[in-house]
């Protein structure tokens, strides 16, 4: 399956903002409160808000993933990613993400 490029720059922007060692207390405490992640531009506090997000949610739909990763907590739920349901949440899901990103202010990153 393709990943989408939201995925990949999700994925690009966690690893190059955190060590491995400090990953999850970083995101931990980002999904708590994005504003506090690190001293951004205003316009980049949504999108990073948006990345960890969908961040989330990935690791919710694919453990798999998530456990290459070292997130653990959806190590007993693997969905049956192969149904026309997953399909359909799958794509509503990456719809949503990118209606979201297409309406972030690229002039104020």
């Amino acid at each position: 399956m393709k990943k989408s490029l939201l995925h990949i720059l999700a994925a690009g922007i966690l690893v190059a903002a955190c060590s491995p060692a400090t990953a999850l207390a970083q995101k931990a405490k980002t999904v708590a409160n994005p504003a506090a992640a690190v001293a951004q531009p205003a316009g980049a506090v949504p999108l990073a808000a948006l990345f960890i997000t969908y961040s989330e949610e990935q690791a919710r739909l694919f453990p798999l993933e998530g456990i290459y990763l070292g997130d653990n907590r959806y190590n007993n739920q693997l969905p049956n990613d192969q149904t026309r349901a997953f399909r359909q949440q799958q794509r509503q899901s990456y719809g949503q993400y990118l209606a979201t990103l297409h309406k972030v202010d690229r002039t104020k990153l």
